[in-house]
């Protein structure tokens, strides 16, 4: 039982947001829901990352790499290819059947 939920957040989780402590405590998050207190925890978002121009940045920063492994190393950027359906311009591995 927390005696005062808001100063036992501010002392322990102060920077996650309410997604992450719902995961990391989730009987403060309940106690926090449940005294009307859980919007003074802010909402934590990752800033969206934006590509003006996607084939561009692929070109100077990642040319040559693969589909698969832009896909590991960059997720956005190749989610932002797919979009604008520009993945044409990406290479794929082709596999050679061994002998």
């Amino acid at each position: 039982i927390f005696e005062d939920p808001l100063k036992f957040y501010e002392d322990n989780y102060k920077s996650i947001g309410r997604a992450n402590l719902s995961r990391k405590d989730n009987h403060l998050y309940t106690t926090l829901k449940r005294r009307g207190l859980l919007e003074k925890i802010p909402l934590k978002y990752k800033p969206k990352i934006i590509f003006e121009d996607p084939l561009k940045f692929y070109e100077d920063n990642y040319e040559g790499v693969t589909r698969g492994k832009l896909q590991l190393l960059n997720g956005p950027l190749y989610k932002a290819l797919k979009r604008r359906g520009l993945l044409k311009h990406v290479p794929i591995v082709h596999w050679q059947p061994r002998s």
